[in-house]
């Protein structure tokens, strides 16, 4: 699938529209047409914080919580396999936006109107032997530096 990067200016810092373009052939007895699709996705750019960690995410406004945790647990394992320490899974995870609104794994992105360079928070389980309906979270901990940023 061919793909073409162009740049598109917005208030905040510059965003990249990603366009795919899909060639779709038809035959017909004695023709044959040719339809060019593109679709366009909006490439940005957020912040995910955890006390004195912050992921870079790159991401699509199509995206859920859910899919934005699998890519940190992917970071943070990777970097706990050299350590040998425990493994992260999405759902021992939670993320908030700024104003403690806990985002649902099946929110996209843009329903949640994230827009680029924006932060979310992300909180661990503190009981991951227990049930999802018992799960205790811990508290928001980002150091009072980075409270800056919001």
């Amino acid at each position: 699938i061919p793909k073409r990067y162009t740049k598109a200016s917005k208030q905040k810092s510059s965003t990249f529209i990603q366009h795919h373009q899909h060639i779709v052939t038809t035959h017909n007895t004695n023709t044959t047409h040719k339809v060019v699709l593109v679709v366009s996705f909006a490439t940005m750019y957020i912040r995910i914080k955890r006390r004195h960690q912050t992921f870079f995410i790159r991401t699509v406004g199509e995206h859920t919580m859910f899919e934005l945790k699998e890519h940190v647990c992917n970071i943070l394992n990777s970097q706990q396999e050299q350590q040998h320490e425990q493994e992260y899974y999405p759902q021992h995870m939670q993320l908030q936006r700024t104003n403690a609104i806990v985002l649902e794994d099946s929110d996209t992105v843009h329903s949640q109107k994230i827009e680029n360079d924006d932060i979310l928070h992300m909180v661990l389980r503190t009981n991951t032997d227990q049930s999802q309906h018992d799960a205790i979270w811990e508290e928001v901990d980002v150091p009072s530096t980075d409270l800056n940023d919001l």
